[in-house]
């Protein structure tokens, strides 16, 4: 009689190195990572309002060969991180091992004078199935005042690029773009005078850049973090391990 196979998955959330314990009967893991989202740009002028943040990209193997009772690295980018009148921060990328097995693109910041970050571009990135984060919006110029700033670009999904975000108008915030199947927005654009726009969504949406003002100096939103995913297959009979460290994991037998 043949042993039932158990199927397990590992989701990594958390930002940051964490470790993978191979399962007992496990030779083979499926990877999935997302890249970090750019963080949007903080306005210092009255005339320009601020770019959005990249997203961030996605890559996939569906075998990567492992030994049983090992530990391997996962890697979680973190989200770019805004500062106060300048470009946002790149998104970090995301890997499991290195960054030669397999690694999504981090998206590159938004900047301060307008133009947005463009999202992790999947060429640079590592897997067999690979697709580029969406570009940021970018901030409305225009003289006496400038308007609002440029909304997020998206993650890329499991199966298609990511979205691009809307541009600041004279009376409206860029939108933040929707993100496909399972990855994550890009965060709207600040009005005129506001330093609110939103935060990039988990996993890897870009952050929204400020509107325009330059007194007080206006910061950007962040991006969002990255994201792992690990699946594998292993014998019913098999012991299994994973880190403490992901968010949340499931099982099931068939």
């Amino acid at each position: 009689m043949n042993p039932k196979i158990k199927v397990g998955q590992d989701i990594y959330t958390n930002t940051g190195l964490s470790s993978w314990q191979c399962p007992i009967g496990v030779t083979t893991v499926q990877v999935e990572c997302w890249g970090a989202g750019g963080a949007g740009g903080g306005s210092s002028s009255d005339t320009q309002a601020s770019g959005a943040g990249g997203g961030g990209a996605y890559s996939k193997n569906t075998a990567v060969s492992v030994t049983p009772g090992n530990y391997y690295d996962v890697y979680v980018g973190i989200g770019g991180v805004p500062a106060e009148g300048f470009d946002g921060g790149n998104g970090e990328n995301t890997y499991f091992i290195d960054n030669i097995t397999v690694m999504a693109k981090g998206g590159a910041g938004g900047q301060s004078n307008g133009p947005s970050g463009v999202g992790g571009d999947s060429s640079q990135g590592y897997g067999v199935i690979k697709y580029s984060g969406g570009m940021g919006g970018v901030g409305d110029s225009r003289a006496p005042t400038a308007g609002g700033g440029g909304g997020g670009g998206s993650s890329a999904g499991t199966g298609v690029n990511g979205n691009v975000g809307g541009d600041g108008g004279e009376l409206t915030s860029g939108s933040g773009a929707t993100a496909p199947t399972d990855g994550g927005d890009g965060g709207v654009g600040g009005f005129y005078g506001s330093s609110n726009p939103a935060n990039g969504s988990q996993p890897g949406g870009g952050g929204g850049g400020s509107g325009a003002q330059d007194d007080p100096l206006l910061f950007g939103a962040y991006g969002g973090a990255g994201k792992v995913i690990l699946t594998y297959t292993a014998s019913s009979s098999s012991s299994s391990s994973s880190s403490s460290s992901s968010k949340s994991s499931s099982s099931s037998s068939s």
